[in-house]
C-alpha cells in the first residue's frame, strides 16, 4: 500500500474545513460575530444637552448589537442546548435556523436574566421575554406563531432602550416583507371611486345617476296626461275656424 493512500484524509479535511467555517451562517456550524440593528418604531427621548434645555429629542430608531451567530438546529442536537457567557452591555447571541419553525426554548445551565427575542422571517421581532432565567425554566418556552431567529440580550436591554415587539432586526438573513399596495378612498364619498364609472343609483344632484325605479323622469308625461289634454274639436286641433 503505498504510504501517501495514508493522508488523503488529513488532505481532504484540510480543505473541506476551510469551506464550512466560510458557509452562510444560517446553516453552520460554527459561530460567527457581527453587526446587527434593531430599528425601534418608538425610541425612547434622548438625554438632553446642556445647550438643548426646553427641547425635547428622540434617539436614533436603529441601535447596534455585537452579536454572536450561531445555528439552533445544530446545536438543538448536542446535550445541554447550548452554553454562552452572560453578554455584556449592547452585546448578544443569535440563534438561526434553516427555515422558520414553532421552536422551544429549554432549561439550560445559564443563571444570569436574560431577555429573549423571538424574530420571524422578515425580522419582525414576534415576542420580547423580559429577564429570563433558563436555569429555572419549569416548562419549555414556545413563540407564538413560527419564527427564524431568537436573539438573546443582557437582562434589562430591551426596557432600557425601548425594544418592543413589532420592531425589526436589520440583518441578511431576513428578508424584506412583501409591498402592500393602498387606494386613498375619493374626497366625496358620492363620486365613483373607480374613474369612467357610473355614479351610484338614486344620488340626487349628479348628472347621469340612475333615478329610482318608481321615479318619473322629468321629460317625460304623466300615464294620463294624454288623455286629459286631448283637444276637444277639430278648431282646436288645428287652431284655426271652419268656414
Amino acid at each position: 500500500m503505498n504510504p501517501m493512500l495514508r493522508f488523503i484524509p488529513f488532505l481532504m479535511v484540510f480543505f473541506t474545513l476551510p469551506l464550512a467555517c466560510g458557509a452562510d451562517e444560517s446553516g453552520q456550524f460554527f459561530y460567527t460575530r457581527t453587526h446587527l440593528a434593531i430599528v425601534r418604531k418608538n425610541p425612547p427621548p434622548a438625554p438632553a444637552l446642556p445647550w438643548q434645555a426646553g427641547t425635547a429629542a428622540t434617539e436614533a430608531p436603529a441601535i447596534l448589537f455585537d452579536v454572536e451567530v450561531r445555528n439552533a438546529s445544530v446545536l438543538y442536537k448536542q446535550e445541554g442546548w447550548f452554553s454562552f457567557e452572560t453578554p455584556q452591555e449592547n452585546n448578544g447571541l443569535l440563534l438561526t435556523f434553516n427555515l422558520p419553525q414553532i421552536a422551544p426554548i429549554s432549561r439550560m445551565t445559564q443563571y444570569a436574566p436574560l431577555d429573549i427575542l423571538t424574530i420571524d422571517k422578515y425580522g419582525r421581532i414576534i415576542q420580547v421575554l423580559p429577564d429570563i432565567k433558563l436555569s429555572e425554566l419549569d416548562q419549555d418556552l414556545l413563540p407564538p406563531s413560527p419564527i427564524l431567529a431568537f436573539l438573546f440580550l443582557r437582562g434589562g436591554s430591551c426596557a432600557k432602550n425601548g425594544i418592543n415587539p413589532g420592531d425589526t432586526v436589520d440583518y441578511r438573513i431576513f428578508k424584506k416583507p412583501p409591498a402592500v399596495l393602498t387606494t386613498a378612498p375619493p374626497a366625496n364619498p358620492s363620486q365613483p371611486a373607480i374613474p369612467g364609472a357610473p355614479p351610484p343609483a338614486n344620488t340626487p344632484g349628479i348628472p347621469g345617476a340612475t333615478p329610482p325605479n318608481n321615479a318619473a323622469l322629468p321629460s317625460q308625461p304623466p300615464p294620463n296626461a294624454s288623455a286629459n289634454t286631448a283637444p276637444s274639436s277639430i278648431q282646436e286641433r288645428f287652431g284655426t275656424r271652419l268656414k
